[in-house]
């Protein structure tokens, strides 16, 4: 063999050696690098499903200024934007900014997410910092690499952070989920710290949706609109899977008189064939599914997504979900989480003279005989106290009374307005045939300043009324997992915005027939009731969007009052695990023995309401001092058995 031909052999053996290694996408990098922290499959190299590639590949788009992602839960979104996250630290050279949309959430996040991807990687491992490092930073706020660039991991409550830095990647999670801020917009803010970089820089904006005035909304809105096709398996139509093509093929049943989705029957059909697709079916269309854009002009890659598409879940699972939030109002959840969409249908503005059709005659001397239970919700004024008493069934809720307590001064803890109110909720409330009617929860708001003291000291006089405060976080729970205590003193923190959507939901699902509980107003609340109980809207501010009153409104107690005493109905269905059965039972206990019916507490009258007197009982009279003093421990309560008999 000539040398020349040695020599050609030699450098085709060692040219794959030379050759720089290919440029993968950050999809492909992804599969080749990375590895599932967490989850039965934890350890195993990353497989992405298809529409997670087109959404991680969108940063490679030099003409889209930024990406937006609005989608459903349990899509894989971590995974998404942790590809982008890990594959700019390892290719760009330059800073990278994180928010998430609370502390909390970022230290889980740092936690969960992102050190157990560093400590599988030994590609990323490398590229940070060592710990013992002092000319280093690395901690919970920031990251730093060896190449000198940092990870800043931020809080989207504190936009301001991002001033004074400039990055390149910047990734902002569930910024519908972010509590206002009076530092400013932090999409705006993020925008701002990139433009150092022109096309170069990426902005990724994900959240889940929340209403059309969310952050979220607006940016996808303003985006290409990309939604995701895939072919019918029997007619090869592209279509998007919307949930009416499994609400309108999906059979109901009757469940203890309530009307209710039966989840066995839920299957998606074709929007072209009306062909079923099973669950192979519904996971090879999503294979061969593409996203395709609806408004392509636009500088901004816009992407929406619902579970529908998830092989992580099945359209059972997604049923099942949908008939919980039927039952418990909380549709506009379901959308939220499960469908990536908005949902203001039943959330829209409501007719004030359309509640008229929701009056009845029922009130406290006319309690029907289904109500299994009472519930209350109070509202401190400067003057007043006002509450509202909510009748709870099985099949209905009963708004029985609205009445105010008056005192000149309500911020002071011995206000004759808390015993006046106290000796009313005590009262020997009584059904139409005779049968007492507990009272589980009572909730009084304790968010005035002024008065918070005097709320919480009036709370210790009697173990079912409960100080509450209203969450300032849109999206918040309606009820928390525990109470708060502070000092000792117990504290239920309510998710208020959730409450008045849940409330708004109640009201028109009965409007349009929908509901499955029937609400009935009492026809003695006060003339103005109607128009505060629908005194508020959702608008969005300068600090990000939030309930409103409406123009012209100046009252809104009776909106506040019917939220807190939902929250107290929820708290109890909560305690005995929503067994109807249970305080069924407990009921017809409290009657095995029922005592000659006494004087039942009077309607509301406006005439004379100031002149108020207390209701009788059989607790003991009030003593005259200017110093309360509390009938029971603020710190802990007697242990009894049964959580009913707790209250």
């Amino acid at each position: 063999m000539k040398n020349i031909e040695k020599l050609k052999n030699i450098y085709v053996k060692a040219s794959e050696f030379m050759r720089p290694p290919p440029i993968l996408k950050a999809s492909a990098w992804c599969e080749t690098i990375l590895k599932v922290t967490d989850g039965p499959l934890s350890g195993q190299p990353l497989k992405l499903f298809s529409f997670q590639k087109e959404m991680i590949d969108a940063i490679h788009e030099e003409d889209k200024k930024a990406i937006v992602f609005k989608t459903s839960a349990q899509l894989g979104k971590t995974q998404i934007l942790n590809g982008i996250l890990f594959y700019q630290m390892k290719h760009s050279g330059n800073n990278i900014g994180v928010l998430q949309s609370n502390v909390r959430e970022l230290g889980m996040w740092i936690s969960g997410k992102v050190k157990p991807a560093l400590e599988q990687t030994p590609v990323l491992a490398e590229l940070v910092t060592d710990k013992s490092d002092k000319n280093a930073v690395n901690n919970q706020s920031q990251i730093q690499l060896r190449s000198g660039q940092f990870i800043y991991c931020m809080s989207l409550t504190s936009p301001s952070h991002l001033r004074g830095k400039t990055l390149q990647t910047i990734l902002l999670d569930e910024v519908d989920a972010a509590q206002e801020s009076e530092e400013g917009d932090p999409i705006l803010l993020a925008t701002q710290r990139a433009t150092t970089f022109g096309d170069e820089a990426i902005i990724c904006v994900s959240s889940t949706p929340t209403t059309k005035h969310g952050a979220i909304n607006k940016q996808f809105e303003q985006s290409d609109q990309r939604y995701f096709y895939v072919p019918c398996p029997h007619c090869n139509h592209s279509q998007i899977m919307k949930w009416d093509q499994v609400l309108k093929n999906m059979e109901w049943k009757v469940v203890q008189g309530k009307k209710i989705p039966d989840v066995d029957t839920a299957k998606y059909c074709c929007v072209e064939c009306g062909e079923q697709w099973s669950e192979g079916d519904r996971i090879r269309a999503v294979s061969k599914g593409k996203f395709i854009a609806h408004n392509p002009g636009s500088p901004i890659a816009g992407f929406q997504l619902s579970r529908l598409y998830s092989p992580l879940a099945n359209i059972r699972q997604i049923a099942m979900d949908y008939s919980e939030a039927y039952q418990s109002f909380s549709l506009a959840t379901f959308y939220n989480t499960s469908l990536g969409e908005t949902f203001d249908d039943l959330n829209a503005d409501i007719d004030v003279s359309d509640l008229e059709k929701l009056t009845s005659p029922v009130s406290v001397n006319n309690i029907p005989d289904d109500v299994l239970f009472l519930v209350a919700g109070a509202d401190q004024q400067k003057d007043r106290l006002e509450n509202l008493l909510l009748g709870v069934g099985e099949k209905a809720l009963y708004i029985l009374d609205h009445r105010s307590f008056f005192d000149f001064d309500c911020e002071r803890a011995d206000s004759k307005a808390y015993t006046e109110m106290i000796n009313f909720l005590k009262s020997d409330f009584r059904t139409v045939s005779g049968k007492k009617v507990p009272i589980l929860f009572a909730n009084l708001d304790s968010g005035n300043g002024r008065a918070t003291q005097a709320v919480y000291r009036n709370c210790n006089r009697w173990n079912k009324l409960h100080a509450i405060k209203g969450s300032s976080s849109l999206n918040a729970p309606t009820i928390p997992i525990q109470p708060t205590r502070t000092g000792g003193q117990e504290l239920y923190v309510l998710g208020v915005s959730q409450l008045k959507f849940k409330a708004q939901e109640i009201i028109n699902r009965n409007l349009n027939g929908s509901a499955p509980m029937k609400l009935e107003i009492s026809n003695t609340v006060p003339d103005d009731f109607f128009e505060q109980l629908t005194a508020e809207e959702m608008k969005r501010t300068a600090t990000g969007i939030k309930w409103v009153l409406k123009k012209g409104q100046e009252r809104n107690e009776a909106s506040d009052c019917f939220n807190y005493a939902l929250a107290g109905m929820e708290l109890v269905l909560k305690g005995v695990k929503s067994n109807w059965g249970r305080l069924r039972t407990y009921k017809q206990k409290i009657n095995a023995d029922v005592l000659p019916e006494v004087e039942t507490p009077p309607e509301r009258d406006t005439a004379t309401q100031e002149q108020l007197k207390p209701i009788a009982t059989k607790q003991p009279p009030e003593p005259t001092r200017n110093i309360l003093k509390a009938d029971r421990p603020s710190a802990r309560r007697p242990q009894k058995t049964g959580w009913i008999t707790r209250r």
